[in-house]
């Protein structure tokens, strides 16, 4: 079978699966190569593997239902599609970590400790709590760190910065999940980040305080 003979089998697998649920679970093992490899490609922040496999299978459902047979075949439209949609998920998750933790933070104010189902854990009030009354020090700092880091760096920077040093991402992971020409580009950003931050003491001094 040729390569134009696999595009045009999916293509009829992706038309049927609009409306056949045994069509797209066939679809989503035909192209669980593909997934896979978006999986590692595309780093999402606060989802696991599973987690991220899910997300692949909803986008690769929300590609059926968008693509129209007859413009171009189904594998390089879901493809492009998908990859768009990660790519705009895992840039809203790193900028959007400063409103996480602004959640969090409100949410310990409000509610004290709590357990690994969102419930208080008996007899704890934030009031008396030092690691509480730490937590909220931490994640104020954090989210002043964020609001300066927009206005100081570039979009790239920012992300190489966040990748790194918050994320802890090793050059190479970050160079391929944006796509960069090699890790000498992550690299520059960086110096060029702890140069622009020894110029603003007052980020270093949150940076400071966050890291240490």
């Amino acid at each position: 079978m040729g390569w134009g003979s696999k595009m045009d089998e999916l293509t009829a697998l992706a038309c049927r699966a609009k409306s056949e649920a045994d069509a797209f679970s066939e679809l989503v093992q035909r192209l669980n190569p593909l997934l896979g490899g978006l999986a590692q490609r595309y780093w999402i922040p606060y989802e696991t593997d599973d987690e991220v496999a899910q997300v692949l299978r909803i986008e690769l459902w929300n590609a059926v239902r968008s693509f129209r047979s007859g413009h171009v075949p189904f594998l390089p439209f879901a493809k492009m599609f998908v990859e768009n949609r990660m790519k705009t998920m895992m840039k809203r998750r790193v900028y959007g970590a400063k409103y996480l933790f602004m959640n969090q933070m409100k949410r310990v104010d409000e509610q004290g400790p709590a357990n690994d189902r969102g419930e208080p854990l008996p007899g704890t009030t934030p009031a008396v709590e030092e690691d509480v009354v730490h937590e909220l020090v931490l994640k104020a700092a954090r989210e002043r760190l964020y609001e300066l880091l927009e206005q100081l760096l570039t979009d790239l920077e920012r992300e190489c910065f966040v990748r790194r040093y918050i994320y802890e991402q090793s050059y190479r992971e970050i160079s391929e999940q944006l796509e960069l020409v090699s890790v000498k580009a992550v690299d520059n950003a960086i110096a060029r980040v702890k140069k622009k931050m020894m110029n603003h003491p007052a980020v270093v001094e949150l940076w400071n305080s966050v890291a240490g």
